[in-house]
């Protein structure tokens, strides 16, 4: 089973409003596979009409709504509907290089977990994720080269704990992403470079946030998991 299987944006519109906080766990491994291909590298054509659709659209808004990050969403929507797809996939290819892969040197955003952590917990997210990965009897597809501990691998462990309901699982992905995320969203919002990729990591954290609230539990269980 591959964590990322498919290059293709997945459409969470049928997920209905308050998937956060309903328990719906279908629903909330949707959205962390959504979230996880926004990321993982910019969005060509095919993938600006799949998230440009109107019910696709009106998901953004219901989403953006729900985790009280309306103009997030907003954001998102008026940069997908004001621009032509050809224009956006050169757009975000620029600035995704320039941000995401350390060509602007200081402004470069790292999503890479072990870049958080600290010295001498470097190797730690690499090794864990690993682990993880074993657990679900999953890998990272052969159409990525990322290693593991990237925000978008991690999401999409999050999303396939969530779809095999390995609630303990889940719940630790959740608040292990809580940690480091909102690092990765002040980052972003830094820069001047993308409105759009500044939003997307608004809406991750809302969502990682509300999801680690939402399925309970004592925290220092995602220190204490492995």
């Amino acid at each position: 089973m591959s964590v990322l299987r498919s290059q293709n944006v997945p459409r969470p519109h049928t997920v209905t409003a308050g998937v956060v906080n309903q328990g719906d766990l279908l629903g909330q491994a949707m959205v962390a596979d959504w979230f996880s291909r926004l990321i993982l590298r910019p969005l060509d054509k095919e993938a600006v009409l799949a998230n440009r659709f109107e019910d696709m659209l009106e998901f953004i808004a219901d989403f953006g709504d729900e985790l009280g990050m309306e103009a997030a969403a907003q954001a998102i929507m008026a940069f997908l509907r004001e621009h032509a797809p050809e224009e956006i996939e050169k757009r975000l290819g620029h600035v995704y290089v320039v941000l995401f892969e350390g060509v602007s040197g200081p402004e470069a955003v790292s999503l890479y977990e072990r870049s958080y952590a600290g010295e001498t917990q470097f190797e730690t997210p690499l090794v864990e994720m690993l682990s993880v990965l074993r657990e679900l009897d999953a890998s990272v597809g052969a159409e990525c080269r990322e290693p593991p501990d990237h925000l978008a691998i991690e999401l999409g462990i999050l999303a396939e704990a969530l779809r095999q309901g390995n609630h303990a699982l889940s719940r630790h992905m959740a608040r292990r992403l809580s940690r480091w995320v909102p690092a990765v969203k002040h980052a972003v919002s830094r820069t001047t470079r993308s409105e759009f990729y500044g939003a997307v990591f608004a809406l991750i954290d809302a969502f990682v946030s509300g999801l680690a609230s939402s399925l309970g539990g004592d925290w220092a269980e995602a220190e204490d998991y492995y």
